[in-house]
């Protein structure tokens, strides 16, 4: 009778071990399976953040920001202008015997410039730099020439006119007129070859100074 019972212990002692650790093993899986699903949720979670701050930083790039470039015959917008440069440039002379420049080659390039704008507006001079094919700064020689963008009036809207751009010849190269102001800043490639026929023009100002 003893025997019976003592072996009915051992067995139902080993049953309960074995359903513990059956109990054990599935608590394991549960709690491993809730791990691997809270670390794919935390993965996630800072996977999208990371993006959200990724796309945050970038700048916000306007397009006027771009550096647009352009060459003669092309219309373009600047400061509520439309600007086109004419191929069909010539060279003149400074004929004012009292300048630094006197005698000095000029590049005479047509310029048309239409406001877009709903009030009064102009080309500000300040707005824009030539440089050289040699990539250096050329010195401002508008103040010469009667039809320069330097004397031009100011344009009602949806007015235009012709002008001209004028600076000294460098040498055969691309020429560089870059304008800038704020977020704009476009650049103009004007190809200059030296003609044979040179033009002078006396201007007013070379009139009144030449008056004096």
């Amino acid at each position: 009778m003893n025997k019976k019972s003592n072996k009915k212990k051992k067995n139902r002692k080993k049953n309960d071990n074995i359903y513990y650790k059956r109990c054990f093993i599935i608590l394991s899986i549960i709690i491993f399976l809730l791990i691997i699903e809270q670390a794919i949720m935390i993965s996630l979670f800072f996977s999208k953040n990371e993006k959200v701050v990724f796309f945050d930083s970038l700048p916000k790039i306007d397009v006027k920001e771009l550096n647009n470039t352009f060459t003669t015959n092309e219309l373009f917008e600047f400061d509520d202008l439309e600007i086109v440069f004419s191929s069909s440039y010539s060279f003149e002379r400074i004929t004012n015997k009292y300048s630094n420049y006197f005698n000095e080659l000029v590049v005479k390039v047509p310029v048309t410039i239409k406001n877009k704008s709903d009030e009064e507006h102009i080309l500000n001079i300040y707005d824009y730099t030539i440089y050289g094919p040699s990539k250096q700064e050329l010195d401002e020689v508008a103040g010469y020439f009667d039809e320069s963008v330097f004397y031009a009036d100011k344009l009602e809207p949806e007015e235009s006119y012709k002008k001209y751009l004028y600076f000294l010849y460098d040498s055969d190269g691309n020429y560089i007129v870059q304008f800038d102001k704020d977020k704009e800043h476009i650049k103009v490639v004007l190809k200059i070859k030296r003609k044979s026929s040179i033009k002078t023009q006396e201007s007013f100002y070379d009139k009144y100074n030449n008056f004096l």
